[in-house]
């Protein structure tokens, strides 16, 4: 865990399954390491794929221009 964060006590609710994995997962003192390291994955992995969507889309509107631009360098070429 972070030792130089402030920490909160908050009341979750998760369902019986994942609880019980929680608890043949680890000991009683590191379930709330176990819970901020999966949060901070998960909000990671949202941030990863929210990038690369956006640079999908940002390439599909781009490759008109993209393709105009090439033609014209292939144009210069056979000059």
């Amino acid at each position: 865990m972070h030792t130089n964060q402030k920490y909160n006590r908050i009341n979750i609710t998760l369902p019986k399954s994942t609880l019980n994995l929680l608890h043949k997962a680890t000991a009683k003192r590191h379930r709330s390491e176990v819970i901020d390291l999966a949060v901070r994955q998960y909000i990671h992995s949202l941030g990863k794929k929210y990038i690369k969507q956006g640079l999908i889309l940002a390439g599909k509107e781009r490759s008109s221009r993209d393709l105009e631009i090439v033609k014209e360098f292939a144009q210069m070429k056979d000059l």
